[in-house]
């Protein structure tokens, strides 16, 4: 089973805000968690460790998540970016950003002897209403 979820973040440029975000998807078991409104301006790829130590020798318990921020362009109020799992970072094959507010990420998965799957996961981040009404570009442009 993959399990995907989606979460506005509402700012990351925090460490200890990172390893809540961490620590929830090893909670929740997320395997890729698509996040939105990073509001960071560069481009990351980097690890974090996560450490549980309410579970003894349970061998998840030492993780090293990946996470991807995509770099903004043109505003700091979106920005996108994944938190993916070390159960699943072995199968992404390439992260892609289109825009300040789409990137995607292509997975290769193994699913049998000789036989793979491959899947992409999208991370959108629309422009809400009072902006898409205040410029109506914004929403043409994303849409």
């Amino acid at each position: 089973l993959l399990t995907l979820a989606t979460f506005n973040v509402c700012g990351l440029s925090q460490s200890v805000k990172r390893h809540d975000l961490i620590r929830d998807c090893y909670v929740y078991d997320v395997d890729i968690l698509a996040i939105q409104e990073t509001k960071c301006k560069t481009f990351e790829d980097t690890s974090i460790d996560f450490v549980d130590s309410s579970n003894g020798s349970n061998p998840k318990s030492n993780c090293k998540y990946r996470l991807l921020i995509s770099d903004q362009k043109h505003s700091l109020q979106a920005g996108l970016g994944f938190v993916i799992s070390p159960k699943v970072n072995q199968y992404v094959t390439s992260y892609h950003q289109i825009s300040d507010r789409v990137c995607y990420l292509d997975l290769k998965i193994p699913v049998g002897e000789n036989c793979v799957r491959f899947c992409r996961v999208v991370n959108g981040y629309a422009p809400t209403l009072p902006d898409s009404i205040a410029n109506p570009k914004l929403a043409t442009t994303y849409y």
